[in-house]
């Protein structure tokens, strides 16, 4: 489309769109049930598992394995799926990926998986756009909104402390050198797993990624993975949040609950378990807040 176009030849507009496309797959997400289920898609069956391994082990790493379950899939016209390949393989055990995700057979992806994952992301547009060809025409628009490329979500770190943070020392030596013009991190995803380590010293003596494209290829994996990270785990706390608010709602909303004490409104409170997912500070700090609400509210009526 030109909007695609417009976005892979200006950086900036690049950026906006990759953040764009962030935002509305936030939108399309329903994380009540306080877990998400994404699917990564390839066209080789590896890359996409790759894909999986990575996230898992930096959702892992930022306590979020337990509400966060990747798979893959592969999106092919071939009437079998070709097995990883050795390269495939090393480029797992490099990686330190768990082998059972990493030797397991490949999945051919089903529209009955696009229904089932919160999250369908394809590793690039090549298999995105081969993703949405093969489904049904009138069905097409409709799973749009769930599809993402894997790039886009390297727009939501910008680099630095936070970043850092989300990563095992091992995967951040692998991110530093990579190419610095993000506007081609799409198209370094689409290189194939080779193997060795991927890692060289520079003239520093510092370990860093090579020049070769599976080695750039990791490096935005990495990044990109993380950032989805980040965004499941905000997309969940955003929804933990408002439905505390609603709770909050249901339980004071009379006049005379605006003199209820903290301990008074957490005893009832606590009777739900969403409760149990904010501190007891945090669940203080959000009743004053309502108190003031509620006292205003009646204040003015």
């Amino acid at each position: 489309s030109w909007i695609e176009s417009e976005a892979l030849s200006n950086p900036t507009f690049l950026s906006e769109w990759r953040s764009g496309r962030v935002a509305e797959a936030a939108g399309n997400i329903d994380a009540s049930r306080y877990h998400l289920q994404i699917c990564f898609v390839d066209d080789d069956n590896e890359r996409g598992r790759i894909a999986e391994g990575i996230f898992e082990r930096i959702a892992t790493y930022n306590d979020a394995g337990f509400w966060l379950y990747p798979s893959s899939a592969t999106v092919t016209r071939n009437s079998s799926i070709s097995k990883p390949s050795k390269d495939a393989h090393a480029a797992c055990k490099a990686l330190n990926l768990c082998p059972s995700r990493s030797e397991s057979p490949g999945a051919r992806l089903h529209i009955a998986d696009m229904d089932y994952h919160d999250l369908i992301v394809c590793i690039d547009d090549e298999v995105r756009s081969a993703l949405i060809g093969s489904l049904p025409a009138d069905e097409q628009e409709y799973y749009d909104r769930k599809i993402s490329l894997f790039s886009d979500f390297t727009s939501v770190l910008d680099g630095g402390e936070a970043l850092l943070k989300m990563l095992e020392p091992d995967l951040i030596g692998r991110c530093i050198g990579v190419a610095s013009n993000r506007d081609v991190w799409s198209d370094l995803l689409r290189a194939r797993p080779t193997q060795g380590t991927g890692l060289v010293l520079n003239k520093g003596g510092a370990i860093v990624p090579s020049d070769e494209p599976w080695a750039q290829a990791q490096a935005v994996m990495i990044l990109a993975a993380a950032g989805l990270t980040e965004f499941c785990k905000s997309t969940i706390d955003a929804s933990f949040s408002e439905a505390y608010n609603q709770l909050l709602e249901t339980y004071f909303h009379r006049e005379e609950d605006v003199a209820l004490t903290n301990s008074e409104a957490d005893e009832l409170i606590r009777r739900s378990s969403i409760s149990g997912f904010f501190s007891i500070e945090e669940r203080q700090r959000r009743f004053e807040l309502h108190k003031g609400s509620l006292a205003e509210r009646f204040k003015l009526e």
